[in-house]
């Protein structure tokens, strides 16, 4: 094939890397590092993950969590919930260095479906969300910006807030251990 895009997505996920030092990416996933590159993949996934003629599934791998993230998500943790209640949940939210944080069109396509809509949004004091939030996610989701931990579906997860035009977006991480994973599963915009 010359030239194009080689799948649905677009030409800066393309260039994404399907493997992260020996590990090998899930089919359909990419990983862009590049602060650069990044709002430009994240258009396209939105993009993509707003027609219905795209497989389900693709995602991208936006950072790595390294040993000092591990440390400031778990020193945040311990003051949102105190000490013992932190010690007595350890084996819930194990986040360890190597996690992947993963935005994926799943993710998309749920805040698309749940938070878009001008007049339902209103009526919660929240803002609809519209299609550049979306670029805001890898920087809102950084462990400074936590702001409440819970576990829903016996799963843990994880909310990070931030200040964007607007309003504050509010993203919703589910902690998936034996993925390894820290995926995005909903965003949505709080009126300031």
């Amino acid at each position: 094939m010359t030239g194009g895009s080689t799948s649905p997505i677009g030409p800066n996920f393309d260039r994404g890397k399907k493997w992260i030092g020996r590990e090998r990416l899930p089919a359909g996933y990419v990983a862009i590092l590049d602060a650069d590159r990044l709002p430009l993949a994240i258009g396209e996934l939105y993009a993509a993950a707003n027609q219905m003629t795209v497989p389900p599934r693709h995602g991208i791998v936006f950072r790595v969590v390294t040993s000092e993230d591990r440390q400031a998500i778990h020193w945040r943790l311990q003051a949102l919930l105190g000490v013992d209640q932190f010690l007595d949940n350890a084996g819930i939210f194990r986040i360890e260095p190597g996690y992947w944080y993963v935005l994926d069109t799943d993710a998309i396509r749920h805040a698309c479906n749940r938070h878009t809509d001008e007049g339902l949004e209103a009526r919660h004091g929240h803002a609809a969300l519209l299609p550049e939030d979306f670029t805001h996610i890898p920087r809102i989701v950084d462990p400074r910006n936590i702001s409440e931990f819970r576990v829903a579906k016996a799963t843990p997860r994880i909310a990070f807030s931030g200040t964007v035009p607007g309003g504050v977006l509010v993203v919703v991480c589910e902690v998936q251990s034996g993925r390894k994973m820290l995926t995005v599963k909903t965003a949505y915009k709080q009126r300031q």
